[in-house]
């Protein structure tokens, strides 16, 4: 018969005779650790802390078999504690009995049938509180790892509160800046052109055809950049830039627009991705690289801006680098998304609906480099894309 080794058993008899019957009888069956005294015994347990049964003669060298029961109980309380003793000392038991503190007790001389049934009682009973320890542990475990998730639940909630909070408030900026900026250039530039053009006329009837030329140059000149910041505030409030020139060209056209209106040094080495990605994901992407730079403008204080792409085994890598004032990154990202600000947290949500990564490395006074990794072959349902547009800032 195949030894079960998740029933150990410590047999502890000072009669080396009764020990050998035991191990005859069901050595085959079990692991018998024999003793012949308390203290022998207690050290054995110590060694192999893993015994699961421990059969033991009452009136026991050292000290009795109750008390070495109740100090194996101290180290694992689910070990199975049975006593074998004589007749005489049955009262003496029945209160450890009665108190759980001894599952059994057994009479001498004892029957090798009797014995084996308490033996299979008792392995049952051990491997039950033992399974009910490990769904305990394990419960204790799915706890544990529960309310860290719910933890983390409650703060991606609240960051996403913000977010949103964040998003009604940059609308409502974007409309206020849109509305200051229609009235204060574009309406600047249209009541211009109309003394311009009263002025002209003026000088018609007055027969002075050579200050009439020299004024329309100037029309034509306050023209020009009339439509020049129509189509400049065009393009930032849509995209259809990307379905007439396509991504690639779109995002040079983005860098140089964005180097001459704020005044930076921006070197650009593009390589072709328009062909690795959907119309969805192209928008995406051009509107990361309008976060990224924005949020140059607005933090790094920087004078140059360096752009490097490249196409590595699948992935598309997009570095910006500036030459600004740097930050502490882990500082920074341990603040409250409220103190943070939302615009690192929304490149990094663009990053993520693309199925890539972002990575921030920055130290005070040394500029910043932010990576982004995305897949070319990025498969999320395009239908996510309905609220991308609503919280941009516009160049």
């Amino acid at each position: 018969m195949q030894k079960n080794e998740q029933l150990k058993i410590l047999f502890v008899d000072s009669d080396k005779t009764n020990i050998n019957q035991f191990i005859s009888c069901f050595g085959s069956e079990y692991y018998v650790f024999p003793a012949l005294s308390a203290p022998d015994a207690y050290d054995i347990f110590q060694r192999h802390g893993d015994i699961g049964m421990v059969l033991t003669e009452q009136n026991i060298e050292g000290y009795s078999g109750v008390e070495l029961i109740e100090r194996i109980h101290g180290k694992n309380e689910m070990v199975i504690g049975i006593i074998i003793t004589t007749a005489i000392d049955v009262s003496d038991l029945l209160d450890a009995v009665n108190k759980g503190r001894v599952f059994h007790y057994i009479l001498k001389p004892w029957g090798r049938d009797q014995l084996r049934m308490v033996l299979d009682q008792a392995g049952e009973l051990l491997r039950k509180t033992r399974d009910c320890q490990l769904t305990r542990e394990k419960l204790a475990n799915t706890n544990k790892i529960l309310t860290a998730e719910n933890t983390r639940l409650k703060a991606s909630e609240g960051h996403l509160h913000h977010l949103a909070a964040h998003l009604l408030t940059v609308h409502e900026q974007e409309r206020n800046r849109i509305a200051v900026k229609l009235q204060s250039e574009l309406g600047e530039a249209l009541g211009e052109f109309k003394r311009d053009i009263s002025s002209a006329k003026q000088q018609l009837h007055q027969g002075k055809e050579a200050g009439v030329e020299e004024q329309l140059k100037m029309m034509s000149a306050s023209l020009n950049r009339l439509v020049d910041e129509v189509n400049r505030l065009s393009t930032s409030l849509n995209l259809g830039i990307i379905d007439e020139l396509g991504l690639d060209a779109a995002l040079e056209k983005l860098v140089a627009t964005f180097s001459r209106h704020y005044r930076l040094h921006c070197s650009f080495e593009p390589v072709e991705i328009n062909r690795f990605f959907s119309a969805y994901r192209q928008r995406v992407i051009y509107r990361l690289f309008q976060e990224s730079l924005i949020n140059v403008v607005k933090h790094a204080e920087a004078t140059r801006i360096k752009i490097d792409m490249q196409n590595l085994d699948g992935d598309i890598i997009i570095r910006i680098t500036d030459n600004g004032k740097g930050f502490a990154v882990g500082d920074v990202m341990l603040r409250s998304a409220d103190i943070r600000g939302i615009g690192l947290s929304a490149m990094a949500e663009r990053a993520r609906m693309l199925a890539g990564k972002m990575e921030i490395i920055s130290k005070p006074g040394q500029g910043t480099s932010v990576v982004f990794v995305l897949p070319a072959d990025a498969s999320e349902d395009d239908s996510s894309a309905s609220w991308i547009d609503g919280s941009l800032q516009f160049i």
